[in-house]
């Protein structure tokens, strides 16, 4: 049977036989985040602009320490060729925030771990998928968090290509629209999203790890520079001069 590891840490996460699991340290961890998704206040919908299915992952069966997905079709945003697959993601997002809208006090149900890798596009079936919303997800805050997390996991790649990298990042920005976001806190996140990841990698390793935070401070260097880079685009995306 084949075996496909996604990931090691922080949690293991890996394809068998069809199916996707995901490991916790102990079984509240787990049981955390099982509440957490099937919480979700988006059932699959098809979005009335790009006419794609919206879906969230579908859990299969949870256990003490580990819960099984049912795998996604089509490839991951990451190595797709779809030529308007980052507008996609914007409008997955949007559908996703839309679900909530006007029902919780203060906020909107988050996703959290909103990055290219998650996302998985079926062009066959005209389906969007998310995987692994992560321990975050259904936090309330604002929708310009997730915004701002999926714009610095741009960023955060060894692709220095800015002008490909601006074209992601508009086709991101005009498939969610700037309506109902402010350019102001967009651009705050953004910051502290940054920050917040060399933060978390040097606390995660202030013992052991001076080579990981070393790393780590070389990225945080690479997204200032990348996003100072591309913060005119985005200002006119919104602004439009």
């Amino acid at each position: 049977m084949a075996l496909s590891i996604y990931q090691t840490q922080p949690r293991l996460v890996f394809l068998s036989g069809g199916e996707v699991f995901k490991f916790f340290r102990n079984a509240h961890e787990c049981n955390l985040e099982v509440k957490s998704i099937m919480s979700s206040p988006m059932n699959s919908i098809i979005d009335s602009e790009s006419k794609y299915m919206m879906s969230l992952v579908e859990i299969i069966s949870s256990h003490d320490t580990h819960y099984v997905m049912k795998n996604a079709g089509g490839n991951s945003l990451t190595n797709s060729n779809h030529p308007n697959g980052y507008y996609l993601a914007g409008r997955w997002l949007r559908t996703f925030h839309e679900s909530s809208k006007g029902t919780i006090e203060g906020g909107i149900f988050l996703y959290g771990d909103y990055v290219a890798s998650h996302l998985y596009i079926d062009n066959v079936n005209k389906k969007v998928t998310l995987i692994d919303p992560g321990k975050d997800f259904g936090r309330i805050g604002k929708i310009e968090e997730d915004i701002a997390r999926f714009l610095v996991g741009l960023f955060h790649t060894k692709d220095f290509n800015i002008d490909k990298l601006i074209k992601k990042l508009s086709q991101f920005i005009n498939g969610y629209g700037v309506d109902s976001l402010d350019y102001l806190l967009l651009d705050n996140f953004i910051k502290f999203r940054i920050d917040w990841s060399f933060e978390k990698v040097k606390q995660l390793n202030k013992n052991t790890g001076f080579k990981i935070i070393f790393i780590a401070l070389v990225w945080r260097l690479i997204e200032n520079i990348k996003y100072s880079l591309v913060k005119n685009k985005l200002r006119k995306l919104f602004h439009g001069k």
